[in-house]
């Protein structure tokens, strides 16, 4: 079993893919020795029987035909029978051919015309035998898998490549002719197909042959500007390749006798196989990635034009044909052509031309791979032969003249890579150009809750556009009153009846109503002016003081119409009225008298859960002229966090050239969070940044790549295995996702947001291709002292390559847990957020190796509830003398929390002793298919405000009348019964919720809940809740799609 899992892990693979990896092992293995016996016993036969000057040409000339026939058939039928059918009848129809050409040795006195037909045989069976391999491994793995075993499959088919020819030399000691290799070929394709049945019987493809791929025809190829250069390119490197094989195998011919040519073939291409296989291993990757690809591609033209250079004037000076007695340094320059030529025409340029099929439509991009790596580089092999047959017929020309000729053939496939290239990047840009509309929406949304919610009242479901406005008129009111006005008019029966009863609450009908219209009558009375309507400031005065809630209501909605400067005073009183009714009335009417006057006291209730939003609203509808007071809130000394985001978002909704000014002058704010809004602000109006702002977006860029890639590693060290420590890994998860999204939010106000969008939307893909696409589109637009800092990190490699490739940009040693747990600690709020530096010291405790550090009593004076209580419940646990000995320097009343939030809860138990920290109430909400997939750093702005209530057997827990709409419970142990009166509601089970915000439907009424038995409830104010979705809207987002999902489940 121990040598088994060693096997596995050299390898790369696991378990349960060994018996498919072992048969393509196998297969890999029988293809080595067929093409290597194949390739230098008919090359041999060949050479030895036939005039290379004359008759090689036409044999270069009929394999072209046979390759194209070949191919083209095997193309004609891959989109018409199953894989198995047509893979397995190739190697049948192979298997015949080399067993008759294999008799016809024993039975025919004149084998000259099977030796002539076995060379021409090698093109078409090596593209067909290949073709089969290659199609087997695509259907045998996923695309994951296959990334990850490729390099063992590909180096086991070159490993058997490499024994096959090192061993033909021996095997010609024991056979009696040269023809017999070609019976070892006939043998292995045997072993070929008898593999290949056994994948079949065991049924080892995972992917059916259901559907017709699409195809293109031949004329679309020539007429498409692209793909007709990249065909342009394999003809012509292909026409040079021949050459040069012309080349090198007349003057080998001339060099060696009939017995040295099979040992000298065979060792040759088992040089050229190794030297391709170190050179793939080994540089292949650091060329493209540092010189990019038209450098990689341009490497073989120009080394084989040196070498032809070079050879050109040897030929002439030295001599070229078998009388010269220093031909040696002719074959020695050609073979040198010959070895670079076909190595790295594997090793570098094949995988490098690969990667020019990405631009091609994904729908027909296999097909024309097909068609130009097969049937053309086929028709390739027929123009060389012809050509070669052309020059021969002319008298004057001879060998060296066919070097001569190989040098503007370089030149020609110089100057079309180079034509290639441009095209190339014309294409990418050419997608970018074609999706930038199709991805504006896209973009647009992602970055602000307004967009959100007018997502969902543009949906064709009437609940979803009810619930929509539903959410809109808690957090977006201003919008919420143009958005019911327009659906009032609109043709769905059930939403404008709801927006008809809404406007009857807002004072849009008010002003269209009569109450106004009484007092106005009253006022003409006293006017010199009749078209003047105003009130007298001492009624607005009484009425804003009057003990009745709605005369109260009815002054601040009189004052949308009359305010001035002599009854401002009214409104300013009514700002802060002690009703929250009547304060919202006059939040509404400061929105829309936008009054200097008011503003400071707008500002103040942006701290306030109930009424931010309207204040936010009202400050927006202010415009620019409000800007300047918004600064100076900013920076008043003591100014809270929550203000400050709030001003931030305000300003960045206002727009404008000030507005902008203002956020730049934020741009290096120490507090991430203010940042990030200020780059969400920016991204709200698609904002793009100036030449000399760039500077300070590169230096965020970097610092966002380096927070990634520092937890990526941190991921990969900490064990996936122990439970224990999966909310630690999802905190690490969310984190490098929130790191990515700011990556990308800084790239798109830096470049084209609908290119950047392009990008990301290859990245996430998750293919090999679509993730080389990506790169290749940022290749196009991203500044190059970012490229080498940002493409290991969406490049797809493991990611112990992406640390090492970034260690010189972003140093980083490896930890072991104790020292990664220790790092997530005492790592500052920018690097790391609450919520995994929380789970971090939750996971503290697990770990019988950790002593209580002093990062960790830190942690204990947090003045972040979430942080204190956890580390004191790991002290507790871990050592209680050192508990007692840090308490006695908190102030009592955190201590006397500490000791009752601690003291009952179990170090084993987990979330099951009934007793929940604050870390454990997001632990236990996440479970919750209401906040499924929500960020643990969301949940905890949640968990911060919610209480924590333990319920006896028939305890109550009321709801006033004024909180009935208010209030959010959360049952998490027990069970409760949710009355209103003396009427049963529903009962409530463990990790169910309770709250008209959850649901599509008709409203709820309830007046208290009673525990069915002991029970523990959550609970919190629905205007909290609205304040944490008005400042997250990525929370807004995933909460709707949750309450739509659940929605589904429960009907279906």
């Amino acid at each position: 079993m121990g040598f088994n899992k060693t096997i596995f892990k050299v390898l790369g693979i696991e378990e349960e893919e060994s018996t498919r990896i072992f048969l393509l092992l196998g297969m890999g293995f029988f293809i080595g020795i067929f093409l290597a016996t194949l390739d230098v016993g008919a090359s041999t036969l060949f050479l030895n029987n036939f005039d290379e000057e004359t008759e090689l040409p036409l044999a270069i000339l009929l394999s072209g035909i046979f390759g194209i026939v070949a191919t083209a058939i095997y193309n004609y039928f891959q989109n018409r029978i199953s894989f198995g059918t047509l893979a397995a009848g190739s190697l049948i129809i192979i298997t015949i051919i080399l067993a008759g050409i294999e008799a016809g040795f024993r039975t025919t006195d004149d084998p000259l015309p099977l030796y002539f037909f076995a060379f021409t045989f090698i093109v078409p069976s090596n593209f067909i035998v290949l073709l089969i391999f290659w199609g087997s491994f695509g259907r045998m793995f996923n695309l994951r898998q296959a990334k990850r075993v490729i390099g063992s499959v590909d180096t086991g088919q070159l490993v058997a490549s490499i024994i096959a020819l090192f061993s033909i030399p021996l095997m010609l000691n024991y056979l009696d002719h040269t023809q017999d290799l070609l019976f070892v070929s006939l043998i292995s394709v045997v072993g070929y197909l008898l593999v290949f049945l056994i994948i079949l019987q065991k049924r080892l493809f995972i992917k059916g042959d259901k559907g017709k791929a699409q195809s293109i025809d031949y004329s679309t190829i020539i007429r498409n500007k692209y793909i007709a250069l990249m065909a342009l390119f394999v003809i012509i490197s292909m026409i040079a390749i021949n050459f040069v094989d012309y080349s090198f195998l007349n003057v080998t011919t001339k060099q060696f006798t009939e017995k040295e040519l099979p040992t000298f073939l065979s060792l040759f291409e088992a040089t050229v196989v190794i030297f391709s296989f170190l050179f793939q291993t080994f540089v292949t990757d650091k060329i493209i990635a540092t010189y990019g690809l038209k450098v990689s591609l341009l490497i073989n033209p120009l080394l084989i034009a040196l070498f032809t250079a070079l050879a050109i004037p040897i030929g002439f000076s030295l001599g070229y044909t078998g009388e010269s007695d220093t031909i040696i340094y002719f074959f020695i320059i050609i073979s040198m052509s010959k070895l670079f030529l076909a190595s790295l025409k594997d090793a570098l340029d094949g995988p490098a031309f690969k990667l020019y099929f990405l631009p091609i439509d994904g729908a027909v991009r296999f097909d024309v791979q097909t068609k130009i790596e097969g049937v053309i580089t086929a028709f390739a092999g027929l123009i060389a032969g012809g050509l070669i047959i052309l020059i021969n017929t002319v008298n004057i020309f001879s060998l060296i003249h066919i070097t001569v000729f190989t040098l503007p053939i370089l030149g020609l496939w110089y100057l079309v890579t180079r034509k290639m290239h441009n095209n190339y990047k014309n294409t990418l840009q050419s997608t970018l150009i074609k999706n930038k509309k199709q991805n504006e929406i896209v973009a647009q949304n992602e970055y602000s809750l307004d967009r959100v919610l007018e997502n969902e009242i543009n949906s064709k479901a009437e609940d979803k556009v009810i619930y929509g406005l539903k959410l809109m008129e808690k957090l977006e009111p201003a919008l919420f009153e143009s958005t019911i006005v327009r659906l009032a008019e609109g043709e769905s029966g059930k939403i404008q009846a709801y927006a008809t009863e809404k406007l009857k609450t807002l004072d849009i009908e008010f002003e269209r109503g009569t109450e106004i219209k009484k007092l106005a009558k009253q006022a003409v009375q006293d006017s010199d002016d009749s078209e003047v309507i105003s009130v007298p400031a001492d009624k607005l005065a009484r009425l804003s003081k009057s003990i009745k809630v709605s005369d109260r209501i009815l002054a601040a909605k009189l004052l949308r119409k009359l305010i001035n400067d002599r009854n401002i005073f009214v409104l300013l009183e009514l700002l802060r009225d002690i009703d929250p009714r009547a304060k919202m009335e006059a939040i509404i009417t400061a929105r829309k008298v936008k009054r200097p006057e008011t503003w400071t006291v707008l500002v103040e209730l942006l701290d306030s859960p109930t009424y931010c939003n309207a204040a936010s609203s009202a400050l927006c509808e202010a415009g620019e002229r409000v800007l300047n007071h918004l600064e100076t809130a900013f920076h008043k000394s003591g100014q809270s966090d929550q203000v400050m985001l709030k001003i931030v978002q305000v300003m960045g909704r206002i727009g404008g050239p000030h507005a902008i000014e203002l956020l730049w002058k934020k741009i290096e704010y120490p507090d991430k969070r203010i940042v990030k809004q200020i780059l969400l602000s920016f991204r709200y109006f698609d904002y793009q940044a100036q030449a000399g702002e760039l500077a300070n977006l590169t230096n965020l860029l970097e610092n966002e790549i380096g927070k990634n890639i520092w937890n990526l590693a941190a991921l990969i060290e900490i064990p996936s295995e122990d439970k224990r420590f999966n909310f630690l890994r999802d905190a690490l998860k969310e984190e490098i996702a929130s790191n990515t999204d700011s990556i990308y939010m800084i790239l798109s106000i830096m470049y084209d947001p609908q290119s950047v969008q392009l990008v990301r939307e290859n990245v996430e893909s998750g293919t090999s291709d679509g993730i080389a696409f990506a790169i290749e589109l940022l290749d196009l637009f991203l500044a190059p002292e970012l490229k080498p800092k940002l493409f290991p990190l969406i490049d797809d490699i493991p990611i112990q390559e992406k640390v090492r490739q970034l260690q010189i940009h972003f140093p980083r040693e490896n930890y072991n847990l104790i020292q990664v747990l220790n790092y997530l600690l005492n790592k500052n709020y920018n690097q790391t957020n609450r919520w995994t530096k929380a789970c971090a010291i939750h996971c503290l405790a697990f770990l019988p190796e950790f002593r209580i550090s002093r990062g960790l009593i830190a942690q204990l004076f947090n003045r972040d509830k979430l942080l204190h209580e956890v580390a004191a419940w790991v002290t507790f646990h871990k050592d209680r003398h050192a508990f007692d000995s840090v308490a006695e320097r908190l102030t009592p009343e955190i201590k006397k929390y500490l000791e009752e939030s601690i003291e009952n809860n179990r170090l084993q138990e987990g979330l099951k002793d009934g007793y929940f920290l604050s870390i454990e109430i997001v632990m236990f909400i996440k479970t919750l298919p209401m906040f499924k997939d929500i960020k643990g750093i969301l949940l905890c702005d949640l968990a911060d405000k919610m209480t924590n209530l333990r319920l006896r057997s028939g305890q109550k827990l009321n709801f006033s009348a004024s909180e009935q709409e208010e209030k959010i419970v959360i049952v998490a142990d027990g069970e409760a019964l949710l009355m209103n009166g003396d009427s049963e509601v529903m009962r409530l089970k463990t990790g169910d919720v309770f709250g008209n915000v959850f649901s599509l439907d008709e409203r709820i009424e309830a007046s208290h809940l009673v525990a069915f038995g002991d029970a523990v409830v959550f609970h919190l104010s629905v205007f909290d809740f609205y304040n944490v979705l008005a400042n997250h809207h990525e929370l807004a987002q995933r909460f709707i799609k949750n309450i739509y999902k659940n929605r589904k489940q429960i009907i279906s």
